[in-house]
């Protein structure tokens, strides 16, 4: 996320019936939710967790440094 502060954002994450996943975000900025991307995966059709890990990289700025 393009943000210069430390405020929580909101993530959506969902799966439509043709095992298409879209990722969603707001920023606090945009007051809405905007589509980051999609992608088609099939790999697992049931669970009991579901997940999301960001990590830091070793950047000296954290701005934009993200990885998922």
């Amino acid at each position: 996320m393009n943000s210069s502060t430390d405020n929580p954002f909101n993530i959506r994450v969902t799966r439509d019936a043709g095992n298409n996943w879209t990722l969603m975000y707001d920023d606090g900025v945009l007051g809405s939710l905007a589509t980051a991307g999609t992608a088609p995966d099939a790999t697992y059709i049931s669970s009991t967790h579901f997940g999301v890990r960001i990590e830091q990289s070793t950047a000296a700025s954290a701005v934009n440094n993200h990885f998922r």
